[in-house]
């Protein structure tokens, strides 16, 4: 998850999800409105290549990238705003319910 181009660690993942909100960030200070989502885009890791540092192995579990900007220029704003939105609806799925790649081979053997 990449929040309207927040500067966080973003590690190694198939796929990025990037909410888009209707209220800018640099606009949520204590006691504002909440973010309403305005969209949802899905983007490869590939895709991030244009606008970020590459990923690096550090201290973490898997490389990551570490944007190291406060607030995002007006380019990577720009960049996020034209990313192709998802028009199918998105659900948020708990953990409880993920089937884990690992787990199935030994769970197809044990049937």
């Amino acid at each position: 998850m990449w929040s309207d181009g927040s500067a966080t660690l973003i590690p190694a993942v198939d796929k990025i999800v990037i909410p888009r909100s209707v209220i800018p960030r640099d606009n949520l200070l204590p006691g504002a409105e909440p973010i309403q989502l305005k969209d949802v885009c899905i983007v490869d890791q590939a895709t991030l290549d244009q606008c970020l540092p590459p990923l690096e192995k550090g201290s973490y579990p898997l490389p990551c990238r570490k944007p190291d900007y406060v607030k995002p220029s007006e380019e990577l704003r720009r960049f996020v705003s034209g990313l192709p939105l998802v028009l199918h609806k998105v659900e948020i799925v708990s953990p409880d319910r993920i089937l884990d790649a690992d787990i199935v081979p030994d769970a197809a053997e044990s049937l």
